[in-house]
């Protein structure tokens, strides 16, 4: 039963999620989720993956992260990410 229960609250915070924040504040959302509270983390999924735990395009999920690299929100080397302004990161994801 509490497996059960949180599958279901996972399913609804990816649906409310789908509703209410656009393919950046999702994509920045995910970041932050597979970081936990690490600022620096390998991404352990291919983009391709990233994008469907978003519900995006590849190429979107990339133009959002590609934005959070151009305003200082993020650095990227190959699958390695690191998170330069946390506080950005999250508000966007909000």
């Amino acid at each position: 039963v509490a497996m059960l229960a949180g599958r279901l609250r996972t399913m609804d915070t990816a649906l409310a999620d789908s509703v209410f924040l656009d393919v950046t504040g999702r994509t920045a959302k995910r970041l932050l989720d597979l970081a936990g509270e690490e600022d620096e983390f390998s991404l352990p999924i291919t983009q391709e993956e990233l994008a469907g735990m978003v519900g995006a395009s590849r190429e979107r999920v990339n133009k959002a992260i590609a934005s959070f690299i151009r305003l200082g929100w993020i650095e990227q080397i190959d699958r390695t990410y690191r998170i330069t302004n946390r506080e950005q990161l999250t508000i966007r994801a909000r």
